[in-house]
């Protein structure tokens, strides 16, 4: 609620250990470390969570949202089919809904990515009738409108709409900070955004290098954008983007 993922990354893993059935922690998990950046593990914990309950959904589709980061949308197409013909299994539960247009927005990103952006915005135009509230379609919807139809008055109006109804998710947060940066010039804006996060977070890798790349190419402060990378490459040795 707060949005100090790396702190409830943390937690997650405790007691994963010790609920090792319980799809719920190995979603929360999965989702920490997609906003760590930490895909590998990323998708290490989203199969655990498939093999600990393979009928529910939403491990079906956050191990999609994995796939797709790591540019493999088409197996991430899979998984969110799959997700989806559970939940038609499950249409009387309760909430299914929630699950049911956050399957359409994972399934309508990977489609983006494979370069199927028309069929990606009706998917995620349904999602979005199925529930109003979706952030994760709002976040799809923004990068669909930006980065094919290059509408970016209307991706900045879902970017904003998914901050709103959900601004401790960090990659909400880095989506709508690069676009206010990137087209609108909106410098302060995107750097108080890069500030909430880094201040919960001070290890994000994904604010940090973003904050050194404002601070280079932007304002040529080489002082602060090599102190931003320095701590990018301590909290991930292994970034090549930092590195670079």
């Amino acid at each position: 609620e707060r949005g100090a993922i790396d702190d409830a990354v943390v937690e997650y893993a405790k007691i994963a250990e010790q609920l090792p059935n319980d799809q719920l922690v190995y979603y929360r998990l999965t989702l920490g470390l997609i906003m760590q950046a930490k895909m590998d593990e990323a998708l290490i914990v989203s199969e655990n969570g498939i093999t600990s309950q393979p009928f529910a959904p939403d491990a079906w589709s956050i191990h999609s949202m994995v796939l797709n980061r790591l540019d493999r949308p088409r197996e991430a197409i899979a998984s969110s089919l799959r997700a989806l013909e559970l939940i038609e299994m499950f249409e009387d539960v309760p909430g299914i809904s929630v699950s049911h247009a956050r399957a359409l927005a994972f399934l309508a990103e990977a489609y983006l990515d494979d370069e199927q952006a028309e069929r990606a915005l009706t998917l995620v135009n349904d999602a979005l009738e199925i529930n109003p509230n979706g952030f994760e379609a709002y976040v799809v919807r923004g990068r669909i409108y930006s980065e094919s139809y290059y509408d970016f008055d209307t991706a900045l109006e879902d970017f904003r709409m998914a901050y709103d109804l959900a601004p401790n998710m960090i990659y909400v947060t880095i989506r709508l900070a690069r676009l206010e940066r990137y087209f609108y010039e909106d410098y302060e804006m995107a750097v108080g955004l890069y500030q909430e996060i880094i201040d919960l977070n001070p290890g994000n890798t994904l604010a940090l290098y973003d904050l050194a790349d404002y601070y280079f190419r932007t304002e040529g402060n080489l002082g602060a954008a090599t102190q931003y990378l320095e701590k990018c490459i301590v909290e991930a040795a292994d970034n090549a983007r930092c590195h670079y």
